[in-house]
């Protein structure tokens, strides 16, 4: 329910700063679902934020949810082509997903 509140506040144009904080404190605590919920939320208001596009990242890269997380790795890759480490990750994901078949 509290999860649910926050996204209807969020999509009111609450902060995205305020948001984004609770989102990596519900991942910090390892409350996937509600980060999910959260980051979710925030990244249909803000499709090409670097920071919500990382975090939903770790979070599907956490519920084990790899393809999701592979699509989103690689969006981040295409809008940040100078950061590496988005390359990198795509690499990783490829990798681990290939090693679990």
């Amino acid at each position: 329910k509290k999860e649910m509140d926050v996204i209807a506040a969020a999509s009111k144009g609450h902060s995205l700063d305020y948001y984004g904080t609770l989102g990596y404190i519900y991942l910090r605590e390892k409350n996937y679902v509600a980060a999910q919920e959260v980051y979710e939320k925030l990244h249909e208001l803000y499709p090409d934020n670097e920071p919500v596009i990382n975090n939903l990242v770790l979070v599907y890269l956490a519920t084990g949810d790899y393809a999701k997380a592979l699509e989103l790795a690689r969006k981040a890759a295409e809008l940040y082509p100078d950061k590496e480490e988005y390359k990198e990750r795509c690499e990783e994901i490829e990798r681990h997903v290939k090693n679990k078949i």
